[in-house]
């Protein structure tokens, strides 16, 4: 009798043949069980109990998309009132999440073509929806919101554009719009050059649009948009490279920074003059000698022309560190303004908006400096001599009060 090699490995294991793995792989390993001829059955790895089962695998989805294979039926699932009770059982915070997943799934289309009808960008919107979705907003609140977009009274856009100090309620309509805003105010920033709740503002109301000249257009006017401490400037402040060597020419050395200070804010340098006056009473007597070091300073800070007011400030025996801020403010804002005049992004309003952590949210609309420097706001940082990587530290950050 001739044994074959199997034969012989058949007899010393007992006729239990050890699993060939690498061979369900590459769907070889069916023993003496031939494969199924249906080319829609393939082999994959057992998963537990009948050793001969040859289960088929899972279609592909590219397969299933195609239509090359029917789409195996699932089926329909239905709450039943254990679901409702576990649904019961879970805390608040959970029952809205679980409730808001299932209404912007029912609701996705009439929040997409709300704002699309909007804002027409695709990926704004796509942005805006995940921003939602992701807030403590409920879904209730959110459609509550869709619908106030859609009859335009979500933001009262006259209000918006008149002059003046305001609280968030006399511009968004609703709490929740409010809400909305604050959620989805990244939407579209860096785009284009666009700064932080400007696309917001187009999504919320029928007569803002984003413009290319300027930040928004409202009812086809241009307005700047200063969200939360939106800085008064377009340019980086003096280096302290630059700013030094002129307080040094006036002030000697105590125009040069304190032990362990890296910056001298506005008020510690009008300190400084008044010390500097107090100590050499024979520079006071030239009416010029302080005046020019204002006119240096501040032409530096902004130019020559919103320069000289400072120069009638500095001439004085005493020097007021609230009226120099004052007129900082005043002359930043003309400035920074008269910079727009005659370009395509030339505006005439201002409008800040501030919900900054920390701070009390509020709303200002400003058309000149006057207005500006009398609008409540948060006290701006102003460094005459700023840190090396400070760029915004020369000029105010506009936080309004309501």
């Amino acid at each position: 009798m001739q044994w074959s090699l199997e034969d012989i490995y058949k007899k010393q294991v007992r006729g239990k043949i050890p699993r060939r793995k690498h061979l369900d792989v590459l769907g070889e390993n069916w023993d003496d069980k031939p494969p199924a001829t249906d080319p829609l059955l393939r082999p994959k790895q057992r998963l537990s109990g009948d050793p001969d089962e040859t289960p088929e695998l899972p279609l592909k989805g590219a397969e299933v998309e195609s239509g090359k294979y029917a789409k195996p039926d699932h089926p329909k699932l239905v709450l039943d009132k254990k679901d409702l009770q576990d649904f019961e059982e879970l805390d608040y915070l959970d029952q809205v999440k679980v409730k808001k997943y299932i209404q912007s799934k029912i609701n996705n289309k009439n929040i997409y073509e709300t704002f699309i009808n909007q804002h027409d960008d695709e990926k704004d919107v796509a942005m805006a929806y995940r921003l939602l979705m992701s807030s403590d907003l409920t879904g209730d609140q959110i459609e509550n919101v869709v619908q106030l977009v859609n009859k335009g009274d979500a933001i009262d856009a006259d209000k918006l554009t008149a002059v003046g100090t305001k609280s968030p309620r006399d511009i968004f309509l609703h709490e929740d719009v409010w809400e909305v805003y604050k959620d989805i105010a990244p939407v579209g920033v860096g785009k284009a050059q666009k700064g932080p709740g400007e696309v917001a503002l187009a999504f919320l109301s029928p007569r803002i649009e984003l413009s290319t000249k300027g930040d928004i257009a409202i009812d086809g006017k241009l307005y700047e948009l200063k969200l939360n401490g939106g800085r008064i400037s377009d340019q980086a402040a003096p280096s302290q490279k630059q700013m030094q060597p002129i307080l040094t020419k006036y002030l000697g050395e105590s125009g040069r920074l304190a032990p362990g200070k890296k910056t001298m804010n506005l008020a510690t340098f009008v300190g400084r003059v008044n010390e500097h006056k107090t100590a050499n009473p024979d520079k006071d007597k030239d009416a010029d000698y302080y005046s020019n070091l204002a006119r240096e300073v501040f032409s530096l800070m902004l130019d020559e022309p919103h320069a000289e007011s400072f120069a009638r400030l500095f001439a004085a025996d005493n020097v007021d560190p609230d009226a120099v801020m004052k007129e900082y403010k005043k002359q930043s804002f003309d400035w920074y303004k008269s910079t727009k005049v005659g370009g395509e992004g030339q505006w005439n309003k201002l409008i800040g908006i501030n919900f900054a952590s920390g701070k009390t949210p509020g709303i200002a609309v400003v058309e000149t400096g006057d207005q500006f420097a009398n609008t409540p706001m948060y006290a701006p940082g102003i460094n005459i001599l700023r840190s090396g990587s400070g760029t915004r530290e020369g000029y105010p950050d506009f936080y309004p009060q309501a």
